[in-house]
């Protein structure tokens, strides 16, 4: 492992605290009806060893996302994920190793 538990946890409270906190709030808004859908990434399913706390952010995500459907569904929100695959942002690079974001 490349990173440090620092910057892998600091990521993941982010991500995770992110995600109840964006939930929490809109769900004082929806009503029976409503939909959430969530965001994740293919790469949840597929792994890398060198994004480690990217890939374990977006796994966090999909079990998120599985348990909020289910605790839900009796208040008739839909909740959904989509998982695309890869796609190459300008700032990726900033968080690779120098021969991966070469490439």
């Amino acid at each position: 492992m490349r990173k440090t538990p620092s910057p892998l946890l600091a990521t993941s409270d982010r991500t995770k605290t992110a995600n109840f906190s964006l939930i929490r709030n809109a769900l004082r808004h929806m009503k029976e009806g409503s939909a959430i859908i969530k965001a994740t990434s293919v790469s949840a399913y597929v792994g890398s060893p060198v994004l480690l706390d990217y890939i374990s952010t977006k796994g966090a995500i999909v079990a998120f996302t599985r348990s909020l459907a289910l605790q839900l569904l009796d208040k008739g929100i839909r909740v959904n994920g989509v998982a695309p695959g890869s796609v190459r942002a300008r700032l990726q690079p900033t968080s690779m190793p120098e021969d991966m974001a070469a490439n």
